[in-house]
C-alpha cells in the first residue's frame, strides 16, 4: 500500500529552483520532442519537430532577454544547450526529409512499375 506523504515531506524533497535547473528541464523537453529521450507517459520515443523547434526558439529568446544577467556558468550552459539542440534539430529534420524523399521515391518507382505492367498487359491483349 502506498503511503500518502505530507506536503511538507514532498516540499522538502523538491530540488531548489534555479535558472540552470529550469534550462535543463527545457533541454530535456526538446530532446524528448526530437525523439532522443522516451516520453515517460508513453514509454516510447516520438518525434515532434514543430514542438522541438518551439522549445529551441523559447530557449534562444531566454538567452537574448537574459544577456548580461546570468553567471558565466549559466550563460555557458544555455549556449551549450542551444548549440546541442540546434545540431540535433537539423540532423533530425534532415533525417525526416531523407526518409520522406526515400518513401516517395519508392512509391513512385512502384507506381511506375505498375504502369509499365499495365501498359504491356494492355498491348498484349490487343
Amino acid at each position: 500500500m502506498v503511503e500518502d506523504r505530507s506536503s511538507e515531506e514532498q516540499e522538502r524533497d523538491m530540488p531548489q529552483a534555479s535558472f540552470s535547473q529550469f534550462i535543463f528541464m527545457q533541454y530535456q523537453q526538446a530532446k524528448m520532442m526530437l525523439g532522443e529521450i522516451a516520453n515517460p507517459l508513453l514509454g516510447k520515443n516520438e518525434v515532434n519537430l514543430p514542438m522541438a523547434r518551439y522549445t529551441i526558439d523559447v530557449l534562444a529568446l531566454i538567452e537574448e532577454k537574459t544577456k548580461g544577467n546570468l553567471t558565466e556558468d549559466e550563460s555557458k550552459l544555455l549556449a551549450d544547450i542551444l548549440h546541442d539542440l540546434r545540431i540535433a534539430y537539423v540532423y533530425r529534420q534532415k533525417e525526416q526529409r531523407t526518409g520522406a524523399e526515400g518513401k516517395s521515391t519508392d512509391n513512385e518507382s512502384a507506381n511506375q512499375g505498375k504502369e509499365e505492367t499495365d501498359d504491356r498487359g494492355g498491348r498484349e491483349g490487343q
